[in-house]
């Protein structure tokens, strides 16, 4: 790979990682051994500012295009930031304002299925049928809305997997090739 740029990262298919390429995993790494590379990198994804400096570290990470988004809002990316997790915990303030809504009858029930149905007052026959009547067809103008204050917020609060499909590949970074030149 002679043809590669120092600095270049390639992501491979098999587990290994090829001469002349370090794994993209964040480590550490002496300036003096890796004069090109540092005069590339700097200490933009870490190092002491002395004699060492990090690689990126796309261990469990996607890369992202630098600079803004075109979509709105519009969020500025800088180079070597990072942002993103694996899980989220959903809570009232993190959800979009969204509603409910249920419907209820004042008119008595007259299925037990809830399919194309509404809430109803209890059917006379539910207990000649031993079943409860608490249902009846959406058809009508006899539809009211449940007060809000009956529904209570639900849930524990628990993270959930915030990750897309993803396959595993080894990113490296190139630390022997050619300069790449500003042209």
């Amino acid at each position: 790979m002679t043809d590669s740029f120092i600095g270049e990262i390639r992501a491979f298919a098999y587990n290994r990682v090829p001469n002349g390429w370090v794994p993209a995993d964040g480590r550490i790494l002496p300036t003096r051994q890796y004069q090109a590379l540092y005069g590339l990198l700097g200490h933009s994804f870490g190092g002491n500012g002395d004699t060492d400096f990090a690689l990126p570290d796309l261990r469990g990470r996607v890369p992202l295009g630098m600079g803004q988004d075109a979509d709105p809002p519009n969020t500025p990316r800088p180079f070597a930031s990072k942002g993103g997790a694996e899980s989220v915990a959903l809570t009232a303030e993190t959800m979009p304002p969204h509603t409910h809504p249920l419907r209820a009858s004042t008119a008595p029930g007259t299925t037990v299925s809830s399919k194309d149905a509404c809430l109803a007052t209890i059917g006379p026959d539910s207990e000649a049928h031993k079943e409860r009547f608490l249902y009846r067809p959406l058809l009508g103008s006899n539809l009211i809305a449940l007060n809000e204050a009956m529904v209570g917020p639900k849930g524990a609060g628990a993270a959930h997997n915030n990750m897309q499909p993803f396959a595993v590949v080894t990113y490296c970074i190139c630390v022997t090739g050619v300069w790449p030149s500003k042209e």
